[in-house]
């Protein structure tokens, strides 16, 4: 893994709360946009 900078600055609980977060939105955007290149 590379040393970035902004990610150090998180706290472990802080980056799973945002994965939690950002991940169900992600899955949400690619269900969206492949239903949509369907139809």
């Amino acid at each position: 893994m590379r040393n970035v900078p902004g990610i150090t600055m998180f706290e472990p609980a802080e980056i799973i709360a945002t994965n939690l977060f950002a991940l169900p939105i992600l899955l949400l955007l690619t269900n969206i946009s492949r239903t949509s290149a369907i139809a």
